[in-house]
């Protein structure tokens, strides 16, 4: 995250983290949703990092390597 934050409360309420924490639970983890693992914010700096699950690859690596457009079924799963 490229903005600066005041204070781990600020870090804690963005939309960003609640979204994920709702749609992901850590206890019930979805197979289409990436997982947030952790926040750190380190605070002399006012500076974020969101860590999340190790994936394979990004959607840009997945769109750029494909030679073939994607089939619809698997799309819409």
């Amino acid at each position: 995250m490229k903005n600066h934050f005041k204070s781990r409360e600020q870090v804690n309420s963005l939309p960003e983290i609640y979204a994920l924490k709702k749609l992901c639970p850590n206890s019930n983890p979805h197979q289409n949703i990436v997982q947030l693992n952790d926040a750190l914010y380190d605070e002399p700096t006012g500076r974020l990092a969101l860590v999340f699950e190790l994936m394979d690859m990004n959607l840009y690596e997945a769109i750029k390597g494909r030679r073939s457009y994607i089939k619809e079924k698997k799309v819409k799963s």
